[in-house]
């Protein structure tokens, strides 16, 4: 696993080999000369890594709590039910890694071979990677600044094998942080398909998830993202009146001040 400096400020900081976390650190002249400003040389690695894979997935949350990890494994496990599909879920929230048990692949543990690490699978045609496999325990707590979980999740990408997949789902955590801005950088070059985004009926969390998403996925991806993200509303007690498609007072949309025209004010399709 790459090492980061303790409280290292990041090579796009303007504190980049000035800061005094940079002190003593053997790559503290090349930051302080800008050259690690440079396009980071992992991203033509992640694309050539990632010729393998078809299709790429993201699926975000504006918060925790609305069931994302669960989405993921669900859409995982439905995608696999054809044995001629090739399914990976990548879990790359660091912090809180939630895939490992919702698989019920606790205790597993990662290989390392030639070809990298090799996922834990599963099923023959359902590979999973999460840092809590990397855990000696599952109570093990992971506190890592951005830069340590930024490295691991390049990690993820370039050195996992994951050989011919059909759809690699990727797990993000809650939010619109490091680890989002992270694999969409890393993987600008090898296309996204696209995203789903998690919501609980709240105001806050569907609205913001849905503009922070949009604006991350087009700044960063712009042309490349092949579909527009999706919204998906995780309803814990059924679905409230006036969320619906057509049910508006005249049938023909949404109701005014629902989530339905919410996702709609902001371009993202409600499903």
């Amino acid at each position: 696993m790459e090492e980061t400096p303790h409280n290292c400020p990041g090579t796009g900081s303007a504190q980049a080999g000035r800061g005094a976390a940079c002190q003593g650190c053997p790559n503290q002249r090349l930051c302080a000369s800008g050259a690690g400003e440079a396009p980071d040389p992992a991203i033509e690695e992640i694309k050539e890594k990632m010729k393998t894979v078809k299709h790429k997935i993201l699926v975000l949350s504006g918060k925790g709590g609305v069931g994302k990890s669960t989405f993921s494994a669900h859409l995982a496990h439905a995608l696999a039910e054809d044995e001629n599909t090739q399914v990976a879920l990548l879990d790359i929230d660091i912090c809180g890694p939630s895939i490992p048990k919702i698989m019920g692949l606790e205790g597993e543990q990662v290989h390392q071979s030639g070809s990298g690490w090799s996922p834990v699978f599963l099923e023959d045609n359902l590979g999973v990677m999460s840092v809590g496999f990397l855990l000696s325990s599952p109570d093990d707590a992971v506190i890592w600044r951005g830069p340590k979980k930024n490295g691991m999740i390049k990690q993820f990408l370039r050195d996992v094998d994951w050989g011919e997949v059909d759809y690699l789902i990727v797990d993000t955590p809650p939010g619109t942080s490091d680890e989002h801005l992270s694999v969409v950088q890393y993987l600008a070059a090898a296309h996204i398909d696209g995203a789903v985004i998690i919501t609980t009926p709240q105001v806050c969390c569907e609205h913001k998830a849905a503009l922070k998403s949009k604006s991350i996925s087009r700044s960063l991806v712009g042309p490349k993202m092949a579909s527009p993200c999706h919204i998906c509303c995780e309803w814990k007690h059924g679905v409230p009146e006036g969320s619906r498609r057509g049910d508006g007072p005249t049938g023909a949309g949404p109701s005014p001040g629902s989530h339905g025209e919410r996702a709609c004010a902001t371009g993202v399709p409600f499903v």
